[in-house]
């Protein structure tokens, strides 16, 4: 598994795009018609303890990142970028579908960029790294597009090639080669 490697799936309405770049020790995931969610605060439960209203988010991107996980999660540092995309609201268009002068280029709309990056990282933690500890630089980015979407960026450092190969093998990957790329089919069950 040299270079990079590109798959993509059909998972009824969300599409999941993935490139590992072994070299680099990278992977970057993309979720488009995916409508980026906030962690919400705990709230206190009816018999006096407290519950997670955001645990049905964090199961369902948890989903769909789980076949681009690695084998094991990683016990190293781990450096993130999370890129946010929602799309923009008809009032930023004109009658004519044109983007108006006035529409707003950054999004500085709720929700919030820390409670973003919060539900993200509890969901791929014992996915792709052990705790959420273990991210040592964080990037969130938001930002208005012509569809929701969400591009997470992972780095995996102080990790040999060979050590981050054994993690994202071809055995626990689905795939068919595909011209230069391969393509990977999460349709499928791994055997």
């Amino acid at each position: 598994m040299s270079g990079k490697i590109r798959f993509e799936v059909d998972m009824n309405k969300e599409q999941v795009w993935v490139n590992i770049d072994s070299e680099h020790k990278e992977v970057v995931i993309v979720l488009s018609n995916y409508k980026p969610v906030a962690q919400k605060r705990h709230r206190d439960a009816k018999n006096g303890g407290k519950y997670d209203p955001s645990k049905p988010d964090k199961i369902n991107i948890g989903w769909l990142l789980k076949k681009a996980a690695p084998k094991n999660p990683f016990s190293g540092p781990v450096c993130i970028r999370a890129t946010y995309c929602f799309k923009r609201p008809p009032s930023h268009y004109t009658k004519r579908g044109k983007l108006k002068n006035c529409a707003q280029e950054r999004m500085i709309n709720k929700p919030d960029i820390d409670n973003l990056n919060k539900l993200l990282y509890d969901s791929m933690t014992g996915l792709f790294w052990v705790d959420d500890s273990q991210i040592t630089t964080g990037l969130g980015v938001k930002r208005w597009d012509d569809v929701n979407a969400l591009q997470i960026t992972i780095i995996y450092m102080d990790i040999t090639e060979d050590e981050f190969r054994k993690h994202y093998t071809k055995d626990n990957l689905i795939y068919k080669k595909n011209d230069d790329n391969m393509l990977f089919d999460f349709n499928k069950e791994s055997e």
